[in-house]
């Protein structure tokens, strides 16, 4: 029986995709690689992020990578706020769930800005535990996840993990957990399909698998 459900967050819960995609492309004209399409973005973003930069062309190596992440960063805040929402039916969700299960949120993103972004988004006070990096260059999620699972002392055999990328299948298999993939973010559905047996087209189709 399901106790514990983990969420992801960015492309998850927060529908960031086009702004992502978007930036991606920026960074490319501010350092000299090549555009790409968004299949190709679909088909190609992984974790860690660095390796989907250096297929694309920018110079990663010898300290290079920094900068660049430093300016994603720059753009995206200039613009999650702004442009981003949480996808139709999450609150709805989240509320339905609420007191019936533990809610996790699980993310790449450094803990301060995951904080801020799910306050931002008055969904904060729906998660039982907020796990987040403790740098900003978005390697180390699988780590993370099984250091937090250690700590937490939970029963595996109790947990689902909802993600929306190739990577999330592999922190939940690093976890030893159920997992599900919901393709509205950062990978194609196809994609999804070649690693994982459940891929829903929308995140409400979770409740059909918690008992």
């Amino acid at each position: 029986m399901v106790k514990t459900i983990i969420f992801d967050f960015n492309g998850t819960l927060l529908d960031d995709l086009e702004i992502n995609f978007e930036i991606f492309n920026l960074l490319a004209h501010d350092f000299n690689a090549r555009e790409i399409s968004l299949n190709e973005y679909l088909e190609v973003f992984d974790f860690p992020v660095i390796d989907c930069y250096r297929k694309w062309g920018f110079e990663v190596d010898d300290g290079k990578f920094t900068p660049i992440a430093d300016r994603f960063h720059q753009y995206y805040n200039e613009r999650v706020f702004e442009r981003c929402k949480i996808f139709d039916n999450a609150y709805k969700l989240l509320e339905e769930l609420k007191g019936k299960y533990r809610l996790v949120c699980l993310s790449a993103t450094k803990k301060e800005t995951l904080d801020a972004q799910l306050k931002h988004y008055n969904l904060f006070d729906y998660f039982d535990d907020v796990v987040g990096m403790d740098n900003k260059y978005a390697h180390g999620k699988v780590e993370l996840a099984v250091s937090w699972l250690e700590m937490s002392k939970l029963n595996r055999d109790e947990i689902i993990f909802v993600g929306d990328t190739v990577h999330d299948k592999k922190v939940a298999d690093a976890m030893k957990v159920k997992c599900i993939l919901v393709c509205k973010g950062h990978n194609s559905k196809n994609k999804l399909k070649e690693v994982c047996d459940i891929v829903l087209d929308d995140i409400t189709e979770i409740k059909k698998y918690l008992n």
